[in-house]
């Protein structure tokens, strides 16, 4: 009846003994290692290369001696504050941030505010025109200014008085 002879059928190998199987497992294993490494080195910035930084630091001035009298804290929110008013925040808003999401005490705070070279109407201005952007009007982004971002209200009248119409 059958004129073809009777062949078992062909028994493959299991997937873990092909080629292809461990050459797409490297490559994802390599990529996994690659996205880790990269997500590490944001997470904890670059490295900070204090022996370099010594050795090219300027000589001492007379002003030198004043900055040391400033606790290591405060020279921390200093630096945090910086940050933060170079990403528009408001003086109260800075210093409200350096309080509650970086505990810093209010002395510190209150020093890092004070201290901090920041154009505060500026930023006020960069909201605005942000907000603007965004399709709000000039009263609600007056109320924004002063409610959602702490600006007074003298900085928040200033970015209303320079936004472009």
């Amino acid at each position: 009846m059958y004129t073809q002879e009777f062949q078992p059928p062909k028994t493959d190998k299991p997937v873990y003994k092909k080629a292809w199987f461990w050459l797409l497992t490297t490559f994802g294993a390599f990529g996994a290692f690659i996205v880790f490494v990269l997500a590490v080195g944001a997470l904890v910035g670059p490295p900070n290369d204090t022996n370099h930084a010594e050795q090219h630091a300027p000589t001492e001035t007379a002003e030198s001696p004043a900055a040391s009298d400033v606790p290591r804290e405060w020279e921390s929110a200093l630096k945090r504050a910086d940050v933060l008013a170079s990403r528009d925040y408001s003086k109260e808003g800075t210093y409200r941030t350096l309080m509650s999401a970086y505990d810093f005490p209010a002395d510190a705070a209150q020093y890092a505010v004070d201290s901090v070279e920041a154009d505060w109407k500026a930023n006020a201005l960069n909201k605005a025109q942000d907000l603007q952007n965004r399709d709000y009007s000039h009263k609600q982004i007056g109320r924004i200014l002063s409610s959602a971002y702490d600006f007074t209200e003298e900085e928040a009248d200033y970015a209303l008085a320079n936004l472009e119409p």
